[in-house]
């Protein structure tokens, strides 16, 4: 579970750098705070713990600065550097085999895959 929240927050990072400068928070399906991503990209979790990072060349780090993975052009790779999902342009989000698992809307909505509601992100 902590890989796919890391993953989909690595997603919504990636999503939300286009916009200005800011921390973005994020909420799951129940409204609930689950953490935010600061504005030079380190992660916290709910309780303000540090998760790791995520560099302006696109590298992921955790909590102790290990390689984690890499994101390119909206393509994600592991810590080895296979290939492990993407998400386009308009949100929807492919695991590796290319299975379509969800999308984030314009203003920050989560589905998954079935189109239930999932969460939200909330740049300020």
């Amino acid at each position: 579970m902590r890989q796919r929240t890391m993953i989909v927050a690595v997603c919504l990072a990636t999503l939300l750098s286009m916009q200005a400068q800011a921390d973005t928070r994020f909420y799951d399906a129940q409204g609930r705070y689950q953490g935010r991503e600061t504005a030079d990209g380190r992660f916290y979790d709910e309780t303000g713990r540090y998760q790791g990072r995520k560099t302006e060349n696109g590298r992921l780090y955790d909590a102790d600065g290990r390689l984690t993975g890499t994101e390119r052009s909206g393509r994600f790779y592991d810590e080895s550097g296979r290939y492990q999902g993407r998400m386009s342009q308009d949100g929807r989000f492919y695991d590796k085999a290319g299975r379509y698992q969800g999308r984030q809307t314009q203003d920050g909505r989560f589905y998954d895959d079935k189109g239930r509601y999932q969460g939200r992100t909330i740049t300020r």
